[in-house]
C-alpha cells in the first residue's frame, strides 16, 4: 500500500509540474510574439509601454517599426511616419543645417534616423 501511495504522489507531482511548465511557456510565447501582430506604430508603442509598466519583458524578433513606403502613397507615408512638415520657429527657419547621410544597408535604420533629424528648412 505504501508503494502505491508514493507512486500516486509522484504522478500527481509530475502532472502538476508539467501543467505549470506548459502554462508558463505559453505565457512566455505570447509575450515574445505580441510584436509580430500587424499594428500601427502608435498602438505598438502603446503596447510596449503597457508591458514595461507591468514589469513584463518583451522580445522583439524583428524590426517593429517597419517602413510602409511601398504600401501607401507619398502623402500617406509622410503623414503616417510623423515627419515634421513645417518649421517649428522662425529662428530655425533662418539657420538651416546641411548634412550628408550615406546608406550602406538597413534602410529601416536610415529611415528612423532621417525622421529624427529631418526639418523642412534643411532641404
Amino acid at each position: 500500500m505504501m508503494v502505491s501511495w508514493k507512486h500516486c504522489l509522484f504522478t500527481v507531482s509530475l502532472i502538476t509540474a508539467l501543467i505549470f511548465v506548459f502554462v508558463y511557456n505559453n505565457e512566455l510565447w505570447e509575450e515574445k510574439h505580441f510584436l509580430k501582430a500587424s499594428l500601427s506604430n502608435a498602438s505598438l508603442l502603446a503596447q510596449v509601454c503597457h508591458h514595461i509598466f507591468k514589469g513584463k519583458v518583451f522580445y522583439p524578433r524583428e524590426n517593429a517599426l517597419k517602413t510602409t513606403l511601398s504600401e501607401s502613397s507619398c502623402y500617406e507615408y509622410v503623414s503616417q511616419s510623423h515627419y515634421i512638415t513645417e518649421t517649428l520657429s522662425e529662428e530655425e527657419a533662418e539657420f538651416p543645417l546641411a548634412y550628408t547621410v550615406t546608406i550602406h544597408k538597413d534602410f529601416g535604420t536610415f529611415e528612423r534616423l532621417f525622421r529624427a533629424i529631418y526639418m523642412p528648412q534643411n532641404v
